[in-house]
């Protein structure tokens, strides 16, 4: 009987501890004349300060919760600064300048030099790899016959083709694979290669079709490619899991398309004028915005709005948790709220910067 009772109380107790690190909360309490408000939602620490300042953290939760143990104020002339500390946790300044909600790493003022982890970059050649990213980080730079691999290991050179291919339309990325095709193939293709971006191996798909390159790619669902063959008029599904492709869609056969997970038949024209495409789901806790030259991060908890970066021809390439990935002329950076990293210099970015980094974090 005791041994019983003992199991249930095990048992229970480890319930207890097992909601308590699994489950979300929210808390408001002052410190040093300042309101705060933290909140955790899925392994992510959101912080709002006098609903004027605010960042966030990812990390698991601990027994206690996370409370911030100090904020210091910094002053200058335009500039307005709180730095909060917190045990254990890597933190940074926060900042109004000249009336606008900036990110410290772009404001010039001897006061928040000593919080700026700052490298000096050399450049040289068509590509120079500055070599920032972590071990879980994988990018793949598309360079017309292959790829730059790059991770904080090593940097690798993967020629696959014999010739240069400037129109690399038909990739596709999903998870951690790239799709493309044989670009060795001149007018159509019948193969697909399929590259893994952690360990670089290789799959061939091969098409009893021959598929012409004037076509595009429609998007994914459940781990399912479609490509519409504009020339042929028709629709092909390549299976990721069977590695196999299949055509399901043409004059005879009729064609559809998927909403809200259910397959619906629809007109050719819909095809035909690029009408139909799949995107993958956001589960982002910001927007970000190019304005006048200026990129701009967004949260989108309470909408405040803080300037992370300027300068010419900036494109966002992706993002993961808090971290921003982009290019500005022939160069390509990771923004965290800690710091701007450069990952490397690409002369040809200054032409051509669509379609050719691909990103993967594990």
């Amino acid at each position: 009987m005791k041994k019983n009772i003992c199991i249930i109380f095990l048992f229970l107790f480890l319930l207890i501890i097992i909601k308590y690190f699994s489950s979300n909360y929210k808390i408001t309490y002052s410190l040093d004349n300042h309101k705060i408000i933290t909140i955790y939602k899925n392994k992510r620490f959101y912080i709002s300060i006098d609903n004027k300042y605010n960042f966030d953290i990812y990390k698991k939760r601990s027994f206690s919760k996370l409370k911030i143990n100090k904020i210091k104020e910094i002053t200058s002339n335009n500039l307005e600064c709180l730095y909060p500390e917190i045990k254990g946790v890597n933190t940074y300044p926060l900042c109004y300048y000249n009336d606008e909600y900036v990110d410290f790493k772009l404001i010039d003022d001897e006061a928040l030099n000593k919080y700026k982890i700052q490298k000096k970059y050399d450049s040289n050649g068509n590509f120079y790899f500055n070599n920032n990213l972590t071990t879980k980080e994988y990018v793949y730079l598309w360079n017309y016959k292959g790829f730059y691999q790059m991770n904080n290991k090593n940097l690798e050179t993967l020629d696959l083709f014999n010739e240069g291919k400037y129109d690399n339309s038909l990739m596709y990325k999903i998870d951690n694979k790239i799709l493309f095709p044989d670009y060795n193939q001149e007018y159509e293709f019948n193969k697909f290669y399929l590259i893994n971006m952690v360990n670089n191996k290789m799959s061939i798909i091969e098409s009893k079709y021959e598929i012409s390159y004037n076509s595009y790619i429609v998007g994914s669902i459940d781990k399912k490619i479609y490509l519409f063959d504009i020339k042929e008029l028709k629709l092909y599904e390549i299976d990721l899991r069977r590695l196999r492709i299949q055509l399901v869609g043409s004059e005879e056969l009729g064609y559809y398309k998927y909403e809200n997970e259910k397959k619906v038949y629809v007109n050719l024209s819909e095809y035909r004028n690029r009408n139909i495409t799949y995107s993958e789901k956001s589960n982002s806790n910001y927007r970000y915005e190019i304005v006048d030259d200026s990129l701009y991060k967004i949260y989108l908890e309470d909408k405040l709005k803080m300037k992370i970066f300027e300068g010419n021809n900036i494109k966002i390439i992706g993002e993961y948790k808090n971290i921003l990935y982009f290019t500005c002329e022939d160069k390509f950076y990771k923004y965290t709220p800690d710091k701007l990293s450069k990952i490397f210099n690409y002369f040809e970015l200054n032409f051509n910067e669509n379609n050719i980094i691909y990103l993967y974090n594990q």
